[in-house]
């Protein structure tokens, strides 16, 4: 999944529609899983949270790359790599 969006990484358009692609793809193997195979809960959100994980992580060097391409690689002020961080917002961030 990262080696295909990474090959995209200069087109935001383009990734958008790659992770899209891909999670729907993922979405179907996975839900195929458990109707028709009969796989356990466990298993199948197991498989959402690795997939999540997954594509959180495609679109995070992709945006990575497309920053350093445009403005170098970022650093701290000492002059190491800067750490991204993904924060989750919407449904998605939690429950307050």
């Amino acid at each position: 999944m990262c080696s295909e969006v990474a090959a995209l990484a200069g087109d935001s358009a383009a990734v958008a529609k790659a992770l899209r692609r891909i999670k729907r793809r993922e979405t179907l193997r996975i839900s195929y899983g458990d109707i028709v195979r009969g796989q356990s809960v466990d298993i199948v959100t197991r498989q959402i949270s690795y997939l999540a994980d997954a594509l959180v992580e495609a679109a995070v060097l992709a945006a990575r790359k497309k920053v350093a391409d445009r403005r170098g690689l970022p650093t701290t002020p000492a002059g190491r790599p800067a750490r991204f961080a993904v924060l989750a917002l919407g449904k998605l961030g939690g429950s307050s």
